[in-house]
């Protein structure tokens, strides 16, 4: 199944699979932010921020390309 030269089924499956992954490691960096101050909170807090941050923004392109830019219909537009 393509779509305008995307695979869905792959796109879907890379999907839910970045979300999984963002949840994951938000889990994480709750934790290590409650954790006590150290190097290792530190470098916990820097790594699993930049997991969360690429596997958050690559689900958005995804989403966007499979959703056909629905935000404009989510306002009230003609899109």
């Amino acid at each position: 199944m393509h779509r305008g030269g995307v695979d869905v089924r792959l796109a879907r499956r890379w999907f839910w699979t970045l979300l999984v992954v963002a949840v994951l490691a938000m889990g994480v960096l709750y934790r290590a932010l409650q954790s006590e101050a150290g190097v290792g909170a530190g470098v916990t807090v820097l790594l699993s921020s930049l997991v969360l941050l690429a596997a958050t923004g690559q689900a958005a392109r995804i989403s966007s390309v499979l959703g056909g830019r629905t935000s404009r219909s989510w306002r009230g537009g003609n899109g």
